[in-house]
């Protein structure tokens, strides 16, 4: 517990934020949000139009930056949701959904539900849906229950 209250090691952590939402932020092309709105790691974002989304994806990512590399606990895989929003132009579109793809820190897993692509290339795993509103195939239930089933039994021992 001494060490969390060492001024020090919360100066390094606050620093590293600071580092990554700066660069994070030129990335996502958000000049007029003011480094003095940001410089806690509990701030707020606030910004308005199509500027809002980028600049809370900034903070998102360096706040994950910044557990990834001083937190002891486990990391659970990123999960964004359509990360465009607010009628974003063409380019930044690009520019969000490769942000996102590209900052993920080194050994985490990211999973991004999104419409399009935008144009960003990606070679990883990509699942298209070919039902509206549903991902699961009701065809595939028993086999996935089967599968899962040691896994369930496990937890409920």
């Amino acid at each position: 517990m001494k060490s969390l209250d060492d001024k020090k090691r919360q100066g390094e952590i606050k620093g590293f934020y600071l580092r990554q939402m700066n660069s994070f932020v030129q990335q996502l092309h958000v000049p007029n949000l003011a480094e003095e709105s940001y410089k806690a790691i509990d701030c707020h974002v606030r910004e308005t139009g199509s500027d809002l989304p980028r600049g809370l994806l900034a903070y998102y990512y360096a706040f994950i930056h910044t557990m990834k590399r001083y937190s002891t606990s486990a990391f659970c895989p990123i999960v964004i949701d359509s990360p465009v929003q607010q009628d974003q132009d063409a380019a930044n579109a690009t520019r969000m959904i490769e942000f996102c793809l590209n900052q993920v820190p080194e050994g985490s897993q990211l999973i991004l539900g999104t419409v399009s692509l935008h144009g960003a290339k990606y070679d990883g795993h990509v699942i298209q849906t070919d039902t509206k509103n549903k991902l699961l195939k009701t065809t595939l239930f028993d086999e996935v229950s089967d599968l899962m089933r040691p896994f369930y039994a496990k937890l409920l021992q």
